[in-house]
């Protein structure tokens, strides 16, 4: 077993695929080798067995609709006894918030800069593909980006992701009623918190709480000895710590950048992923390289897939390879925390001006809280 929550467990298991014509050892035919998946179980029983049902199917059609080196593979989905399987990549190492926890626990501050800031980019990247193939998250946060020990992100847990096949409400209408504003707390953007229709804008606030808690060791809507409706509160009416007072040697075009990608409104944050990923760039100092290219061009084919009508599919569909990309371009991470091969030059610390943030309507958060 890897994990169990909620609505799923996950297990680590070796899948074996009878040949077509039956062969097996004893007619002399030698069986293919078995693979290593990561196997996602939902039993069917119970009384949300229904509802949790359309969330798994929900994910395997965001999984199959994507085909991007930061994201986890779809394999497989199937029936066995009582219960649904998904069978998806399997991602050797840790997640980044196992690795935060670490770190907390060494009295860190967060991780090195340039590994915070390369994770990120990784992140924006995969999230600019998604977006361009109208598939939203809903739910990044640090146990659902997957950290390989050569360096390289991958995104997860696609379990509450809004796929966008036909036309539905425009970003700022209500969802439906029946819709459960699902997702946690200490990462949702203030619209997906009032229940309105989200859409890329949402996974990409969520990006940024990650890379600010990367980098700081703390989150920027403090959620200590608060319940999920009081963190929900925060999201919607609270400021962020501001970014400088904790990271007092960061350059200070950093604290401006997250002013615009924790901004309440929606229309002062980024608009899509390679927006988010180049101005983080800029604000650290940084240069593009070949990895960073190779994001541009995979949200640029995402999106022409997605304008030529080659994306429809159904929850049981053959998987579609929209487009593959080079491996991002970073290098090994050893076990004692070299540092990867960018730095950010440390600069003295700037005074941050003050901010004002604007009132949001008092609406309560609907549906179940979730952890």
């Amino acid at each position: 077993m890897l994990g169990r929550g909620g609505m799923a467990t996950v297990w680590r298991a070796w899948l074996y695929y009878a040949p077509e014509d039956g062969g097996d050892v004893a007619s002399g035919k030698e069986r293919p080798a078995p693979e290593l998946f990561a196997l996602k179980e939902l039993r069917l029983d119970g009384a949300e067995a229904d509802s949790l049902r359309d969330f798994f199917f929900e994910e395997a059609a965001a999984l199959k609709r994507l085909s991007h080196p930061n994201v986890v593979a779809y394999r497989d989905l199937f029936r066995f006894r009582d219960s649904l399987f998904l069978a998806m990549e399997f991602v050797p190492g840790e997640t980044l918030e196992q690795l935060l926890l670490r770190r907390r626990k060494q009295a860190a501050t967060g991780i090195e800069p340039a590994r915070a800031i390369a994770y990120a980019l990784q992140l924006c990247g995969a999230l600019a593909a998604c977006h361009a193939l109208g598939v939203v998250h809903r739910d990044i946060k640090p146990s659902n980006i997957l950290l390989r020990p050569d360096g390289v992100v991958k995104i997860t847990d696609f379990g509450i992701a809004k796929v966008r096949v036909r036309k539905t409400a425009e970003p700022g209408e209500v969802e439906p009623e029946e819709t459960i504003v699902a997702g946690t707390g200490a990462y949702m953007a203030p619209e997906q918190v009032q229940g309105v229709a989200v859409d890329g804008r949402a996974d990409l606030y969520a990006a940024a709480i990650v890379l600010f808690a990367s980098l700081t060791g703390r989150l920027p809507f403090p959620i200590d000895g608060k319940n999920e409706y009081q963190v929900r509160w925060d999201q919607v009416h609270t400021a962020p710590i501001p970014f400088l007072s904790l990271a007092t040697d960061a350059p200070p075009a950093l604290g401006a950048f997250f002013d615009r990608a924790l901004a309440k409104d929606r229309d002062a944050r980024f608009p899509d992923g390679i927006a988010m990923g180049d101005a983080l760039l800029a604000a650290s100092g940084m240069r593009a390289d070949a990895g960073w290219a190779a994001q541009r061009e995979g949200a640029s084919r995402a999106a022409a897939s997605r304008k030529g009508g080659t994306t429809a599919f159904s929850a049981h569909a053959p998987k579609a390879t929209v487009f593959e990309l080079p491996v991002p371009s970073v290098g090994p991470v050893s076990r004692k925390g070299a540092t990867m091969p960018i730095t950010i030059p440390p600069v003295p610390a700037a005074k941050v001006a003050a901010r004002t943030v604007p009132v949001m309507p008092t609406v309560p958060p609907r549906g179940r809280d979730e952890k």
